[in-house]
């Protein structure tokens, strides 16, 4: 059953998104403490995180790998405790000067099933990115 998101909601989600490409931490307060954020291994630092905190490790390394890393978020769907976003990652990788634009899901689930988003916090969150995408553009080998 997917539920509709009001235009309140979305520009909570993208105040959210602000708040992580301008570098402030206050997007963490969005999370559950015990939240598991979860990014690819095959990506640096990527792996399993149990607090938004320790996540930090992954959101430090995309800025040290990328110039000016911010995520743009385009498509927006719930359904009860799940909210996915779709979009593009955008930046500049330090090593090889590449500017990217990597198309990425972020599954997020809420801490309920109903009520406007300002009133959830995030109890879990994953990425799903092309990672061969990623992996080239700082590395400078291509992907084939």
């Amino acid at each position: 059953m997917s539920t509709s998101l009001s235009q309140e909601d979305i520009d909570y989600i993208r105040e959210g998104y602000r708040l992580f490409g301008d570098g402030d931490p206050a997007f963490l307060d969005r999370f559950t403490s015990d939240a598991t954020l979860v990014f690819p291994e095959t990506l640096p630092k990527g792996g399993t995180y149990g607090s938004p905190w320790e996540a930090l490790q992954y959101f430090n390394n995309v800025g040290e790998l990328f110039e000016d890393p911010h995520p743009d978020p385009e498509e927006f769907i719930r359904d009860g405790d799940r909210l996915v976003v779709l979009g593009h990652f955008h930046g500049r990788a330090r090593a090889t000067g590449e500017r990217v634009a990597i198309r990425f899901a972020h599954v997020t689930r809420l801490t309920g099933v109903e009520g406007p988003l300002s009133q959830q916090r995030y109890a879990a969150f994953e990425l799903f990115i092309d990672t061969a995408a990623v992996a080239a553009a700082i590395t400078g080998q291509g992907t084939g």
